[in-house]
């Protein structure tokens, strides 16, 4: 059985060691930061053969254009902390729990299961 509250907690210490706010929750979202939500699981033969994993790369929703300048940066600072493992970068938007909007990028990467 794959432990996957230890797969999203390993990819927030990386994150928080690399100095960037990072949750699970998005209750506990704080914009500039990243949200890792639960991966999807991909089975075959009866085993997970692999994890699908999404970071949300969440900015304040300042207008497009400041928007813009805010996420880039984090957004590359984001993907060198994860070693280089996202393979697409989605622009998206949100609506956290208390109904404020945040935008950014939805990373996607996959992993083959040992």
């Amino acid at each position: 059985m794959t432990d996957i509250a230890a797969e999203v907690q390993a990819l927030i210490d990386t994150l928080t060691a690399a100095g960037i706010r990072a949750c699970a929750d998005a209750r506990d979202a704080n914009p500039p930061c990243v949200q890792i939500p639960p991966p999807a699981l991909l089975y075959r033969f009866g085993g997970c053969a692999g994890i699908e994993y999404t970071a949300r790369v969440m900015v304040p929703d300042s207008g497009t254009d400041a928007a813009l300048k805010t996420v880039a940066p984090f957004l590359d600072a984001v993907v060198v902390a994860l070693g280089g493992a996202p393979t697409r970068a989605d622009p998206d938007q949100w609506v956290l729990p208390d109904g404020s909007t945040v935008v950014g990028y939805a990373l996607t990467w996959s992993t083959r299961q040992r």
